[in-house]
């Protein structure tokens, strides 16, 4: 049975973030040294094999060929344009952070899944649980918000150099920047609600 490889320390993997030129501060929990871990891995530039560099210009050249020869694929919408979010995506994302009943990211996808509903009501109730959690975590407001400004960088840096390969940034990306994007914006949103219920509630008072 072949021996796994140990995971790297703590410590190990904050220099490897911090060698990539990302923030280590917000970091609260051992998972979210691990996420970040992954993002500087993906940022780390790749090797280039040059004895094999002519083989990979022939193969690029027949790829480009080939397709050149289909037909064109129809381009995904753009991010401000509706039905950009399905609600099997929903389905699929809501699954996935709902393994972690603790996690903020569960109520955002659930209010924003009530709110393609129609039921807004409902889904400001879940995006004030996602600011109430965001701000557990993070200890304050502005520690979560520079969390999600942090991923909001990561993507945007990530599709940069996709598109400096000659490469189109893919969908998965688009829609978490689109999420990571909605989730920043949301935070002083519900502040400014809250803020303007309680100034209100003074008034009737």
């Amino acid at each position: 049975m072949p021996l796994r490889s140990p995971k790297p320390s703590i410590r190990e993997m904050k220099k490897a973030i911090i060698d990539a030129g990302l923030e280590t501060e917000d970091l609260v929990e051992r998972s979210h040294v691990e996420e970040r871990y992954e993002e500087a891995l993906a940022l780390q530039p790749r090797e280039v094999d040059e004895s094999s560099s002519k083989a990979k210009g022939m193969a690029q050249a027949a790829a480009l060929q080939k397709k050149a020869s289909e037909p064109p694929k129809a381009r995904p919408p753009a991010p401000n344009e509706s039905g950009w979010w399905r609600m099997e995506d929903l389905s699929k994302a809501f699954k996935k952070y709902s393994e972690d009943p603790s996690a903020p990211e569960a109520n955002y996808f659930m209010g924003k899944a009530l709110q393609m509903a129609g039921q807004a009501d409902q889904a400001d109730e879940q995006y004030s649980l996602f600011y109430d959690r965001c701000v557990a975590i993070h200890q304050n407001r502005d520690k979560a918000l520079k969390f999600y400004e942090q991923k909001i960088h990561i993507l945007k840096k990530k599709q940069a150099k996709t598109l400096l390969r000659g490469a189109e940034p893919s969908v998965e990306d688009a829609k978490k920047l689109e999420d990571y994007e909605m989730m920043a914006a949301c935070l002083p949103r519900v502040e400014a609600e809250r803020a303007k219920r309680r100034k209100k509630t003074c008034v009737v008072c």
